[in-house]
């Protein structure tokens, strides 16, 4: 009888400081978890529902010594495509066949963009004014529209071989638009966009503009 009831109080000893070792080590671990490693998680938090949007920066202008305008940037609209929210709408097959000749692109490679695996992913750049009006008209689930620039030469051909040209992503390729490209290009801006865990913009979720800052100007 006196052995039972000393077993019994052991194992009550061991297993009260069983429970304070195993709340030792959580309190430990919750410890380094918010003192230790806290900033890195809440960073890898926020870039995880939060979307970033690429603003494209003006170029800068470039005058003759004339002051003529040779080259500027006009703006123009660009679509993307939100795949989280479009899948998570329901409505993908729908949304690129709406799509589709709007954009003039193939329906399944339209729909392959629009359901990728990525959080963002560009349909097409700079379209025409009736086209990015019939999209905005549409009102599609994780179809969005922004505004980047694109490149215009006022004279035509006058100088083109000295001046050169600028590709879609607004780096200069040739000329003066490649030599002097890092004082045209100017910054990037961007949109932050909170979303849920299922890709889905929130109501009143954080939007966050960091405008571009347009490039410098030569003569």
């Amino acid at each position: 009888m006196q052995t039972t009831t000393i077993l019994m109080r052991r194992r009550i000893a061991y297993l009260f400081f069983g429970v304070i070792a195993a709340f030792f080590l959580l309190s430990v671990r919750l410890a380094y978890l918010q003192f230790v490693t806290g900033d890195e998680l809440q960073l890898k938090a926020e870039q995880l529902r939060m979307r970033e949007v690429p603003i494209a920066a003006k170029r800068g202008t470039i005058f003759d010594r004339n002051m003529n305008k040779l080259a500027i940037s006009v703006s123009a609209d660009s679509i993307y495509a939100l795949p989280p929210e479009v899948k998570a709408s329901g409505k993908a097959e729908a949304t690129a066949k709406q799509l589709a000749p709007i954009l003039e692109m193939e329906e399944a490679k339209l729909l392959e963009k629009i359901t990728a695996a990525r959080s963002f992913e560009w349909l097409k750049r700079k379209i025409d004014f009736e086209k990015a009006q019939k999209i905005r008209e549409l009102d599609l689930p994780g179809i969005k529209i922004v505004e980047e620039s694109q490149r215009f030469y006022p004279k035509d051909n006058l100088a083109a071989h000295v001046l050169g040209f600028s590709g879609v992503d607004n780096q200069g390729l040739e000329g003066i638009e490649i030599v002097r490209d890092q004082d045209l290009k100017g910054v990037p801006g961007n949109i932050l966009v909170e979303y849920d865990a299922r890709g889905r913009e929130l109501p009143h979720a954080v939007h966050k503009y960091n405008p571009p800052w347009m490039g410098k100007v030569l003569c």
